[in-house]
């Protein structure tokens, strides 16, 4: 019979961060655990390693620690030994749900033999622990298999004013512990470097979309959609929202997605939302999820394969919610698909990384064109009445320099549009590290737009650049050349 077996059926390992069940020794002598487990009975739990496994008792008051005190114990199912030393939360939904505090942790010396004292109902033990020391018994009831006494002998090796009230691993109390469940308010954002190579070995690989980076908090029934300069898009997105609030209800979560809109080929197109954002038609648009940051717990710091498998495990897909596929150590294949469908590229995630919330060679972009935001400087006018061309840059070193002139793209409405917003920035102050032969009108250095171009010439400026709309979810301070 598989000792863990009970164990493995009432958890669910993609929810919870408990250890797996997996049966493995100590590398020395034998451990013992005591746990301060506060679920839909206050209680605790102690456990003694045998045989490959923690042999586990509920305490419903506590251990006893003076001489000859007694307590009931109540034999539960076998535990993993890497139990041990679990402390965390257990997610609402799960089996055990609640806070769990170390309370001590230590190797104990078997007193009589384990096999024939589990067939006799009678454990003898010393514990040799940071809290609890030394002997102790383990007694059945007769004729009962669940239900034992748990008695502190008579020696001296005892620890005066014993407390559990902090761990001996963290050294946290229950309600700091329960302080990493809170839902958390802000998150940094992970972001993408540059790649012209493909990884080979630990990455997935997914499409990347063209549209609005989006942070969902879901809270209860209540979403709020945060884009990446903290901007709020609940409104906006107002469908988006509602579905999510369906799905959060009595749960807390924080995704992390690409809000984006479909063109008629299938594919993300990013000047079709600013249109739709625009016209206030955003009923149609999708959020495309690829990320769990938390699940009732902050699991940033879990692998990203484990943040997907739970991330599937608790969405599904509603209408315009939808979860990004994948496929992992197949990037060659993706990138030459996204290629002959005329998508912007594949995106590249280290299957083992965590979510470090800042730009790293953990995620990667591959493209198949090139398309980036640039920060606009100034403009220059046709007639000195309408809008004939952008003038573009990026920051290096906290300076701006200038990439060229962007003078394709817009429409004739979106042109005027386009210069009236211009007008509210204008400035005597040349943002850009060069000056101008010809008469430019120099602006905040505050709008970034999306440019797509063929490459760059020796020069540092961009050949063919096309405008394909304004990134109202980028911060230009960040804008650096790809």
């Amino acid at each position: 019979m598989d000792k863990l077996k009970i164990y493995k059926e009432k958890r669910n390992f993609f929810k919870t961060t408990e250890p797996v069940a997996k049966i493995k020794k100590s590398n020395k002598a034998p451990v013992f655990s005591l746990q301060h487990h506060i679920a839909s009975k206050d209680h605790y739990d102690f456990r003694l390693e045998w045989n490959g496994v923690l042999l586990s008792w509920a305490v419903p008051k506590g251990p006893p620690v003076l001489s000859s005190q007694k307590r009931l114990a109540v034999q539960v199912e076998n535990h993993p030994v890497s139990y041990a030393n679990f402390e965390g939360i257990i997610p609402k939904g799960e089996y055990g749900a609640g806070t769990v505090l170390l309370c001590d942790y230590g190797t104990y010396i078997a007193k009589n033999n384990f096999k024939d004292g589990l067939k006799q109902g009678s454990l003898k033990f010393e514990l040799n622990g940071k809290r609890l020391c030394g002997g102790y018994s383990l007694i059945r009831f007769k004729n009962d298999e669940k239900n034992w006494l748990f008695i502190k002998e008579k020696d001296f090796k005892k620890k005066n004013r014993i407390s559990f009230k902090t761990s001996v691993k963290s050294g946290k109390t229950l309600d700091q512990i329960k302080e990493k469940s809170k839902m958390l308010k802000d998150v940094n954002i992970q972001l993408c470097k540059m790649a012209t190579t493909i990884p080979k070995k630990d990455f997935a690989f997914e499409i990347k979309y063209d549209g609005f980076r989006i942070i969902a908090f879901c809270e209860n029934g209540k979403t709020k959609l945060l884009s990446r300069n903290k901007y709020d898009y609940t409104n906006k997105f107002l469908s988006i929202a509602k579905n999510l609030n369906i799905l959060s209800k009595n749960k807390n979560f924080i995704l992390d997605g690409e809000i984006i809109a479909v063109n008629k080929q299938g594919n993300s197109d990013f000047c079709l939302l600013q249109k739709k954002i625009k016209q206030n038609s955003t009923s149609d648009v999708v959020y495309v999820v690829f990320d769990l940051l938390f699940d009732d717990e902050d699991i940033r710091d879990k692998t990203l394969l484990y943040r997907k498998e739970r991330l599937k495990n608790l969405i599904k897909p509603k209408n315009n919610i939808l979860i990004s596929n994948f496929s992992v150590n197949n990037g060659n294949e993706c990138f030459k698909v996204a290629k002959k469908l005329g998508l912007e590229g594949i995106v590249a995630k280290n299957i083992n990384s965590v979510y470090l919330g800042k730009r790293c060679d953990d995620w990667l972009k591959i493209k198949c064109f090139n398309k980036q935001e640039f920060v606009v400087g100034g403009y220059v006018l046709k007639n000195n009445l309408t809008l004939k061309s952008l003038l573009v840059g990026y920051y290096e070193n906290k300076k701006l320099f200038y990439a060229g002139k962007v003078a394709s793209g817009f429409r004739e409405q979106e042109k005027q549009n386009f210069l009236t917003k211009l007008n509210t920035l204008k400035t005597e102050k040349n943002p850009f590290e060069c000056s101008f032969k010809e008469k430019v009108c120099f602006v905040k250095p505050k709008i970034v737009v999306e440019i797509q171009f063929a490459n760059w010439t020796n020069t540092n400026l961009l050949r063919q650049p096309v405008f394909k709309g304004v990134r109202l979810d980028k911060i230009a301070k960040d804008v650096k050349k790809e």
